[in-house]
Order: C-alpha cells, then sequence, then structure tokens
C-alpha cells in the first residue's frame, strides 16, 4: 500500500514538474519549417489599428484554442493593398498556393495540460493578463512564463477553481 503512494506521488511530482519549469521570459520562437509568413507587427495591428485580440483570434472567445489567421483571413482587411508590397504579396502568394503560413509558437503548454481559451474570455480575463502588452510588440515574445504557479497564482486571486482535473487530464 505505502509503496503504491509513493509510487503515485512520485508520478505526480513528475508530471507537475513538467508543468511548474519557469518558461524563459521575452524568449523568440524559432519558425517552423514552411512558407515564411509576412513580417507582422501586434503593435501597427492593435494600437495604430486599435483591433481588439479577438478580431483576428476570434476563437479564442468560442473554443478552448484561439486560432491562428489564415492568409484570407488577412485578406479581409489587405485585398485593398497594393500586393506590390512585399509582405501583403506574401498573403496574396499564400492564397494562390493554398499553402498556409507556418508562424512560430510562442506558448507551448505540457500536453497534460488543457488550457480554454473561451472560458476565461467568458470571465472577463483580458488576453494581456497571460500574454503580456501584445499590442505593444512589433515582434511576438512570450512576456512572462505560463507555467503551473504563474496559473494557479492568478487562481487565488481570483477566487477560481483549483480542482486539478480542471486544467490536468
Amino acid at each position: 500500500m505505502q509503496r503504491r503512494f509513493l509510487m503515485a506521488g512520485g508520478a505526480l511530482a513528475l508530471a507537475l514538474a513538467g508543468c511548474a519549469s519557469p518558461r524563459e521570459e521575452g524568449r523568440v520562437p524559432a519558425a517552423p519549417a514552411g512558407p515564411a509568413p509576412p513580417a507582422f507587427s501586434h503593435a501597427e495591428h492593435a494600437a495604430e489599428a486599435g483591433l481588439d485580440c479577438l478580431f483576428c483570434h476570434g476563437h479564442a472567445a468560442r473554443g478552448a484554442k484561439a486560432n491562428i489567421p489564415s492568409a484570407r483571413d488577412c485578406f479581409v482587411c489587405h485585398w485593398a493593398v497594393s500586393d506590390e508590397q512585399p509582405e501583403v504579396a506574401k498573403i496574396a502568394a499564400a492564397i494562390e498556393s493554398g499553402q498556409p503560413f507556418r508562424w512560430p509558437s510562442v506558448v507551448r503548454l505540457p500536453e497534460h495540460v488543457q488550457f480554454d481559451h473561451a472560458a476565461h474570455v467568458r470571465r472577463g480575463v483580458d488576453c494581456a493578463t497571460c500574454h503580456g502588452d501584445v499590442g505593444g510588440m512589433d515582434r511576438l515574445v512570450a512576456a512572462r512564463p505560463l507555467d503551473m504557479d504563474f496559473c494557479v497564482d492568478c487562481h487565488r486571486r481570483e477566487d477560481a477553481t483549483r480542482d486539478c482535473v480542471a486544467c490536468h487530464h
């Protein structure tokens, strides 16, 4: 009995260690293989053009995952901008080729962690709470370590659930 308890405790400690390890703040991710995405400035789109996060990442309000806009999504606004500009030409070429851009992933949670964007949006959690001042970033970086300590501290402050199965599967 005691041995099973120790083994279960050890397995839990290993699982939590993967979640609790701090992530490097300000890290710039490596781009995956595939068509190069256009140079993109969140500051230009959010701060200067006044777009809300959910304008481009609307799935965050409706589901567990936030979407990365497709080239067609970008063209909703950029169709009127000359495709002689190199970055707009990349959008047009991606639509024509049917090849999606390979945006680098900035936030990676361990496989055993589930995060529901919509649940947080419904509760009025501002995107900057977790992602930092993305609207002021020309190049997107991880603004803070999204580890277990960060999440549990927030859940304590906001009197949100601290039931393990709410975030771990």
